[in-house]
């Protein structure tokens, strides 16, 4: 996956697009406040980041719109997201277009089609990471993290605060750190990829176990405590069917037993007999809401249907997933002699003939069929619970609304009247009666969700050991062991400090060491920007170069913001202007040393990693001026042309003009 152009969109339709060259190096260079560092900040918000990352400026200003079109092999997407509303400041909604080849919507097309989930749910896919769990390194905490695209981005971004830090190897604000560092050294073992497809499914297992735990837990949490919960609003509906003289005023029930018992026989108490005033409002009133309750009632029966009918499609497809797996574990055996007489693994002969090969793959695709069936009745039957849910819900508030109305008229009659009405109260309360037994489950289930909850905590301990025998700690260990070799050679070749010792990335602290005669030596102990520069080049290339041998699914493209500043004084190299004969001397050859170890190594790599660079530096070597993405960006040439209107110019030359006409598009 690598980055084909960036293209923006003016509040009045115009479009300016920035193009790059696949597997290669592909640099901008120009004055100081033309948009360099927003290309990184626009990609990063099109890869998926709700927070908005534009810096304040001309480009937050002027630009409605920011696209990406991505290359994945022989597909394009293409991603674009809206500048936030002027009081908020993050976006989650996106438009994303893939095709063969994308056309570039025009303005008026562009209308959110996801949101970054579902971006970054599509991109995942495309790119190839698979469904997986990983776990942290101190024993396989509930607090598992699923890998996405998202955790990729940490390998892919380098801004000029981040490429000149001695102290923070990854991009990212210092308040989130903490968290950015934990979802580095949880996702890292699987983009390098240290973690085998078994792990995954057992701890995808884990995870459902889990889960179920937590909720038999609170079921039964629920359970054991709603005899005083549920028993107390017995006794209040208690207290008022006494009150209304629907039960003895000497009925002496105390348990929560017997209350209830009482409360029970009222749900099918005749109400025509104490019903005695029939005044048309009131009629009309307790007829609406005897319909709505016989509505409530039937809902309820059909909501506790689809919940179990839900919950015996989950239980399919579970086991169904279970037995898929062990079927499909006739691939070990399927070349060898499937003779019923003889066993298939050590081709002993068995008393009783085994199924063939064949009977037990056709066995995989029936079943693999009805689980695909049972995955598409899964979604509908959940779909339809989430119906029936909201609907019970508008009817249980309708019942109350209407119960409401009628205490109200009830409580405006003068005494006489409220004596005459004394049936419709009791009407009344007999209605809450029966919808709080309708929603009351005190079946004695305990036993039963106790029983679960241990059969889930020994399943979960056992899914845990088995877990933790993985040694995914030193496969890592050795994979990084790879990486090193490459960081050491680097290092060798950009004169680093410790240049012949072994440089190697420190995971538990997020940083490059260098290994000096035993002694261990981080990057913020190590002398001059150009060793911090030297170290975030030489990691993060390498992971690029692990990543792309071993066709790990990261996106093939890195973006560096201004690498050259470490090397000169801030003032002199915010004053250059992407001008060539700006630069001479030793200064030149600084800067080339630095770009022709970048070009080596993307020529190298060809055509399968991306270098972006941003830079004040302009130098007239072949190599650097072919790179050029676009001419220098001086002399009032910018990401964003200058009579690109303000979101506020536009908005009020549109007021004057009542609608303005939107200019025709014009490619820059």
């Amino acid at each position: 996956m690598q980055i084909l152009s960036i293209i923006l969109y003016s509040f009045t339709g115009e479009v300016r697009k920035v193009s790059f060259n696949i597997g290669r190096v592909n640099i901008i260079t120009g004055q100081s406040n033309t948009g360099k560092s927003t290309l990184l900040e626009i990609v990063e918000y099109c890869l998926g980041k709700s927070e908005f990352p534009v810096s304040e400026g001309e480009v937050r200003k002027k630009v409605s719109w920011y696209g990406v079109v991505y290359q994945l092999d022989s597909t394009q997407v293409f991603i674009a997201k809206a500048t936030p509303s002027s009081n908020r400041k993050s976006n989650s909604e996106a438009y994303i277009k893939v095709a063969t080849e994308i056309t570039i919507p025009s303005y008026t097309d562009l209308k959110p089609n996801t949101d970054d989930e579902g971006l970054l749910k599509t991109l995942s896919e495309l790119i190839g990471i698979e469904p997986n769990i990983s776990y942290s390194k101190e024993g396989q905490t509930p607090d598992s993290l699923e890998v996405s695209l998202n955790q990729s981005r940490f390998y892919l971004f380098q801004n000029q605060n981040t490429l000149a830090s001695k102290e923070k190897l990854f991009q990212g604000k210092a308040e989130d750190y903490k968290y950015i560092a934990e979802t580095i050294r949880n996702s890292l073992p699987y983009f390098l990829g240290a973690v085998p497809k078994e792990y995954f499914h057992l701890a995808h297992e884990h995870q459902l176990a889990l889960k179920a735990y937590r909720a038999v837990s609170r079921k039964l949490k629920n359970a054991e405590a709603i005899t005083d919960k549920e028993y107390g609003t017995a006794e209040k509906l208690f207290e008022e069917a006494k009150q209304v003289g629907l039960i003895d005023s000497s009925n002496a029930s105390s348990t929560g037993e017997e209350i209830l018992s009482t409360l029970k026989d009222l749900r099918n108490f005749d109400l025509a007999s104490i019903i005695s005033i029939g005044e048309n409002r009131v009629d009309e009133l307790q007829e609406e809401l005897d319909a709505i309750r016989v509505q409530f009632h039937k809902n309820l029966r059909q909501l506790r249907y689809a919940e179990s009918l839900e919950t015996d499609t989950k239980t399919y497809y579970k086991e169904g997933t279970e037995q898929a797996s062990r079927l499909a574990s006739i691939s070990i055996i399927e070349n060898r002699d499937t003779s019923p007489s003889l066993c298939p693994l050590c081709a002993s002969e068995v008393s009783t003939p085994t199924p063939s090969v064949e009977s037990i793959k056709l066995s995989l695709v029936r079943l693999q069929k009805d689980l695909t069936h049972a995955n598409r009745n899964g979604s509908q039957i959940a779909a339809q619970v989430f119906r029936l849910r909201k609907e019970q819900e508008e009817l249980r508030q309708s019942i109350v609304d209407k119960e409401s109305i009628i205490r109200n008229l009830i409580s405006q009659r003068s005494d006489t009247q409220q004596l005459r009405d004394s049936g419709i109260k009791a009407a009344v309360v007999i209605g809450k009666i029966i919808l709080y037994l309708d929603t009351l489950d005190l079946s004695d289930e305990n036993a039963t969700l106790r029983r679960q909850v241990a059969e889930l905590e020994g399943k979960i301990n056992r899914l845990e050991e088995v877990i933790k025998s993985f040694d995914v700690n030193d496969s890592v260990a050795a994979k990084l062991d790879v990486i090193s070799e490459d960081m050491r050679a680097w290092a060798m070749l950009l004169n680093l400090e410790y240049k012949g010792s072994q440089y190697r990335f420190d995971l538990k602290n997020l940083t490059v060491v260098a290994n000096e005669n035993g002694k261990y030596i981080p990057m913020d102990k190590m002398g001059g920007g150009e060793n911090w520069l030297g170290c975030h080049l030489i990691v993060f290339l390498a992971f690029h170069k692990y990543f792309i041998e071993h066709n790990r699914p990261v996106p093939r493209f890195i973006m560096l913001d201004q690498p050259t500043q470490v090397y000169f004084p801030d003032e002199k190299y915010k004053a250059w202007q992407g001008d060539p004969n700006e630069i001479e001397g030793d200064d030149r050859k600084i800067v080339n040393q630095l770009y022709e170890f970048l070009f080596n190594i993307c020529e190298t790599l060809f055509p399968n990693l991306q270098l972006i660079v941003t830079d004040h530096a302009n130098i007239d070597t072949p190599r650097f001026q072919s790179a050029l993405a676009e001419d220098p960006w001086r002399g009032g040439r910018a990401l964003v042309p200058n009579n690109w209107p303000t979101k506020e110019e536009f908005e009020k030359q549109k007021n004057n003009n009542g609608q303005m006409s939107m200019f025709d598009f014009t490619e820059l």
